[in-house]
């Protein structure tokens, strides 16, 4: 046998090799996918916590899209429960996905007093998550809490665009504001800024004062901050306006989704807005596709998007996003006497 004929025979090894090991790697996926698909109908539990194949940070953020049908749920679960599984996908009865209606911020003014909404209590969540260290080195170049070099950031932005534009009914409202996701609370609790602001104009020298010592952290979720708002909305009886601020790295996506159904049993609209540089492929997914809540009680607005597309006047813009639904919103709790 020449060298040739060596050379040939390896390489040819080699080339079986790769391809008997890509056979053995689709032959093993093929069957983790059916004993996932065993799994959900036959419901068995045990069989389901074994397939604890959450993706990694990067992997959902990069992802186009956002699956929460049931299969796409469990492929991201954390050891989730059948019943909790069942509840995500299960279709409300009585919701329906509420539309853009208004094309300004006075359309809007008048769209809240047509609905009949004199009062509303805002609670403001703040994402104090670790990624806010890099995602917005593109649209701000910096960690999007810091407060070095300007004395703002684009969490004073959203706080001052709002406060600059807010309905006047609203400015003088009931204000709580909390934070999530930094080293004390990480993805389980919330803990209050203080002192209690006595209208939306003190909300921005507070968020400076107190930022400062706080050290960033995560995992990020929003259940603890959504169930904060529903104790609230259970101890006052008052509608509650949600609104959380967060640059969209969301990792325990279940528990999020299933609080936003908790919190559709009660009057709670809730706003996502999102900061940096994105993707924000989570908070559209949350947005979308969860109909097993009683009513749409989710709009999503992306910060730096809407700057950028109207420079001058983003402000009354973004204003008129965040509560473009809310007529709507309220307008359904009360039929629906929640």
């Amino acid at each position: 046998m020449n060298s040739f004929s060596i050379v040939f025979y390896f390489i040819s090894l080699l080339i079986l090799s790769y391809l008997i090991g890509k056979w053995i790697k689709k032959r093993k996926e093929k069957q983790k996918a059916l004993a996932v698909q065993k799994a959900i109908a036959s419901k068995s539990k045990n069989e389901l916590l074994r397939q604890n194949t959450l993706h990694n940070f990067e992997t959902l953020n990069n992802s186009k899209s956002i699956n929460f049908s049931k299969t796409g749920i469990l492929k991201n679960q954390r050891s989730i429960s059948i019943a909790k599984l069942e509840a995500l996908h299960r279709p409300s009865a009585t919701f329906e996905k509420f539309g853009d209606s208004f094309d300004n911020l006075l359309q809007v003014e008048n769209g809240l007093k047509g609905c009949g909404l004199q009062f509303a209590d805002l609670i403001i969540g703040i994402d104090y998550s670790m990624s806010n260290r890099f995602k917005g080195e593109r649209t701000y170049g910096n960690c999007l809490h810091s407060l070095s070099h300007t004395e703002s950031n684009p969490y004073c932005e959203v706080l001052s665009a709002i406060s600059n534009t807010l309905p006047e009914f609203l400015q003088n409202s009931s204000i709580s504001v909390f934070g999530f996701a930094d080293t004390k609370t990480k993805d389980k609790l919330t803990f209050e800024l203080q002192p209690k602001p006595s209208s939306f104009s003190q909300v921005l020298n507070l968020y400076k004062n107190e930022t400062k010592n706080i050290k960033l952290c995560g995992p990020t979720s929003f259940a603890p901050i959504i169930r904060q708002a529903i104790e609230i909305a259970k101890k006052n009886k008052k509608y509650q306006i949600l609104l959380i601020i967060t640059d969209g790295g969301v990792l325990n996506i279940e528990e999020t989704a299933l609080a936003m159904i908790e919190a559709s049993n009660f009057p709670i609209s809730i706003i996502l807005v999102g900061v940096g540089d994105g993707p924000f492929n989570i908070l559209r997914g949350l947005d979308d596709s969860i109909e097993a809540r009683r009513f749409d009680n989710l709009q999503s607005v992306f910060f730096s998007q809407v700057k950028t597309k109207f420079p001058r006047e983003y402000e009354s813009v973004f204003t008129t996003q965040i509560l473009m639904e809310i007529p709507k919103q309220y307008e359904t709790i009360k039929k629906l006497k929640i």
